[in-house]
């Protein structure tokens, strides 16, 4: 699919904006803001059979 150029094909110029930028990097801490998540998630997987503590609903 081409979005900008000429009838031949060619790319255009690509340029970024700062607000391009910016929200490229929001992006990028976003996706890897998931890592710590996935790790704590993990240890209390395992934390909790090898303590013995469970979860449940108190009512």
């Amino acid at each position: 699919m081409q979005m900008r150029g000429s009838a031949t094909g060619e790319a255009a110029p690509q340029t970024r904006t700062m607000l391009d930028t910016d929200s490229r990097t929001a992006w990028q801490l976003f996706h890897l803001n998931w890592f710590p998540i996935l790790g704590m998630a993990t240890l209390l997987a395992l934390g909790l059979p090898s303590t013995g503590l469970s979860l449940e609903p108190v009512a």
